[in-house]
């Protein structure tokens, strides 16, 4: 099976965005606006860099399947919700495991 799909992604806006200062003050908005930026980057990444996204979930989710009780680190799987994932991909990358 091939893990290349037909997904058209929107121009990006490359206009700088200004964060305004009254959300440095609470953590949990810095927190928020990490992960939002730090969502932008994976979700690139993944778009152009499909191959090797897939490969390191598929190797994440196989090692979730041989130990279910194992208490492992699952950061990895948290790329699924940021990456440019259409039902083709998902498909593929949980048949592998």
């Amino acid at each position: 099976m091939s893990v290349n799909s037909a997904v058209h992604m929107a121009a990006t806006n490359t206009v700088y965005e200004k964060t305004h200062m009254s959300l440095l003050r609470s953590t949990e908005c810095v927190n928020h606006l990490i992960a939002k930026f730090v969502g932008r980057i994976i979700f690139h990444i993944s778009a152009s860099n499909w191959n090797v996204v897939s490969e390191r979930l598929s190797s994440k989710l196989s090692n979730l399947a041989a130990n279910p009780d194992a208490h492992s680190d699952t950061v990895d799987l948290h790329l699924i919700s940021y990456s440019l994932i259409d039902k083709q991909r998902l498909v593929v990358l949980l048949n592998r495991t």
